[in-house]
């Protein structure tokens, strides 16, 4: 399979078979340099198969000459197209000093409470504050330089959504009296 001139693009978008035919390596290759170059990130149809824009192929033509032609390793593959702005810069690493976050408080479970008895008054009562069970704080705060895993994001995810939950029903209690 040879490679073809990137001007014969004439299709929005293509299939990864349409791609590695265009490029000239096997769709495994394809999938391989997805996880090495952070500028490919095909988009994917409902049923998850990877569609590639036309830019995405030329991005895929010129890897493809790095690594093949001018016999580059990845890395330096990944360093020239850095140079030439097609690959995004590497994230900072993580400074020795850490920057100051606004991370939750931890809070003990609030002692159960007799429910209020009716008054006789007008003025308006504080609503009572929901019964949650304490979040853990592992999940909240990562260990270190450490990167969260994905089940830890999920965890503070859904810890923010049920505080976000009961703000909201706060809220409505307010609106309601």
């Amino acid at each position: 399979m040879a490679a073809r001139d990137d001007d014969t693009l004439s299709k929005l978008y293509y299939r990864i078979g349409e791609v590695a035919q265009i490029v000239g390596v096997d769709p495994s290759v394809l999938r391989h340099w997805e996880h090495e170059f952070r500028a490919l990130r095909p988009r994917r149809t409902k049923s998850g198969q990877r569609v590639y824009s036309q830019h995405d192929v030329r991005k895929l033509l010129e890897i493809r000459r790095l690594r093949y032609e001018e016999q580059l390793t990845t890395k330096g593959a990944i360093r020239r197209l850095r140079q030439v702005g097609i690959e995004p810069q590497p994230e900072p690493p993580p400074s020795s000093e850490p920057e100051p976050q606004a991370a939750p408080e931890p809070q003990a479970a609030p002692e159960p409470q007799a429910a209020p008895e009716p008054q006789a008054t007008l003025e308006p009562q504080a609503a009572p504050e929901p019964q949650a069970a304490p979040e853990p704080q592992a999940a909240l705060e990562p260990a270190g330089d450490a990167i969260p895993s994905t089940e830890g994001l999920r965890q503070v995810l859904l810890a923010l959504r049920r505080r976000v939950v009961d703000v909201i029903s706060l809220l409505d209690q307010v609106e309601a009296d």
